[in-house]
């Protein structure tokens, strides 16, 4: 039985057949699909579809992509997950400075008269994910973090914040290099990998993995984004889970069974409401 630890159920392009498609990744063994929220409404779709499908949970959080969004209302509603416990993570959260510029010009879209530097966007993300790594300690829930061309600024922030870990989290479609990777297992989270790692330019993150025990690895799709191949540039879903178990299992020399067992296992560890 295997683990999506990251989709987005929730993205438009899933959500008018998401019956279908949950059903359908069922057959495909997928056990239990997290739909993550980018912002309040996505987070509330994503609890929506948690509260209607058993085998679906929420995690819920505002992308830094997002970071003018994050306010009261969130906070509000991340609150509910002490009572709701198909609310099992708070994210995606995290730092992404790929491309500021761009980020900038959507941004001023919605807040036309915000005066916006790249130094102030910058700022702005550090203080938004600080809030929400704050707010899942309070919570007692294990973080999803997202980390694009930052992930120096993204590690030094959870290594000053080592009392903000303590139910620890995971980093999302994890690719980086076996420096990066030791010292996300010495704060002691965890990482998720996808489809990339079928990509044939996929050179790093094979390496990485033939190194590193199988112990803090889960699986994700990150669908509708990110399908592996043969279906590249195609829509992902969660029914994809089993390719990248078998690419995991050729790149490491473990039997995919004893893949399916780690990385599930290690689910079930991180997400403990997935079990309840």
């Amino acid at each position: 039985m295997l683990v999506d630890v990251h989709s987005h159920l929730n993205d438009s392009r899933l959500i008018s057949n998401v019956e279908e498609i949950i059903e359908k990744s069922r057959q495909n063994g997928v056990e239990k699909i997290i739909c993550s929220g980018h912002d309040l409404s996505s987070s509330v779709l994503a609890i929506q579809l948690a509260n209607k499908y058993d085998n679906v949970f929420a995690s819920i959080g505002i992308h830094p992509h997002s970071c003018f969004e994050y306010d009261e209302n969130f906070e509000e509603l991340a609150k509910t997950a002490i009572k709701n416990r198909k609310i099992v993570a708070i994210g995606e959260i995290g730092l992404d400075f790929y491309n500021l510029d761009l980020q900038i010009e959507e941004i001023l879209k919605i807040y036309p008269n915000m005066n916006l530097t790249k130094e102030i966007l910058i700022e702005k993300q550090k203080e938004v994910f600080l809030k929400q790594l704050k707010l899942a300690n309070m919570l007692e829930l294990p973080f999803i973090i997202h980390m694009r061309d930052a992930t120096d600024e993204t590690l030094k922030c959870l290594e000053m914040n080592k009392n903000l870990l303590t139910y620890s989290g995971i980093i999302h479609c994890f690719s980086g290099s076996i420096e990066t990777t030791k010292r996300i297992e010495k704060l002691g989270l965890y990482y998720s990998i996808g489809g990339s790692i079928t990509f044939k330019n996929s050179r790093v993150m094979p390496e990485v993995l033939r190194e590193v025990k199988l112990e803090r690895v889960l699986l994700e799709t990150d669908c509708p984004y990110l399908s592996p191949e043969p279906f590249r540039g195609q829509t992902n879903t969660p029914a994809n889970i089993p390719i990248i178990r078998k690419k995991l299992s050729e790149i490491t020399g473990i039997p995919e069974k004893e893949v399916e067992e780690i990385t599930t296992k290690n689910a079930h560890k991180i997400f403990k409401r997935l079990g309840e």
